[in-house]
């Protein structure tokens, strides 16, 4: 009878997942912490978390085997693997983007903005309010105010 017990109590206790805990320090290659880079599970976005002002994170979810993706704008993604072990501490040091755009070029012309002026001065008379029968506007209005307790 005990040996029955402890078998549905081994085979209980593998049916759980594992919580795991990641946390870690993101910074660049010159050691400054990248604040507010995204850390996600490559396999679900939603579970992730971002860095805080000195660039660390901590992120905790049920053991599934998947790789831990790190992005900051400006910088290279990572994808980091990490193990079964319940506590890990990641240090990361993600590469500037060395990518460049190709270059554009700005020509002198003249502002789209006049032709649409042109238009309005051109049909001023006939979009006159006065003229016509009916009209409506929607408008906006915002009132702010304070109550002072003492």
């Amino acid at each position: 009878m005990r040996a029955i017990l402890l078998f549905f109590l081994f085979i209980s206790s593998n049916l759980f997942a594992q919580r795991i805990t990641l946390t870690g320090k993101i910074t660049d290659t010159s050691q400054e912490p990248l604040i507010g880079a995204s850390v996600y599970l490559s396999s679900n976005k939603k579970t992730g978390t971002v860095t805080n002002e000195e660039g660390i994170f901590k992120l905790s979810f049920d053991y599934i085997k998947d790789s831990l993706v790190i992005e900051y704008v400006g910088y290279v993604t990572q994808k980091k693997a990490f193990t079964r072990v319940e506590k890990q501490n990641l240090i990361i040091i993600l590469e500037e983007d060395k990518g460049e755009i190709e270059g554009i070029s700005v020509t002198p012309g003249e502002n789209p903005a006049w032709k649409i002026i042109r238009k309005a001065v051109k049909n001023k008379d006939k979009n006159d309010k006065r003229s016509l029968q009916a009209y409506e506007c929607d408008t906006y209005n915002r009132i702010e105010g304070y109550v002072n307790n003492n």
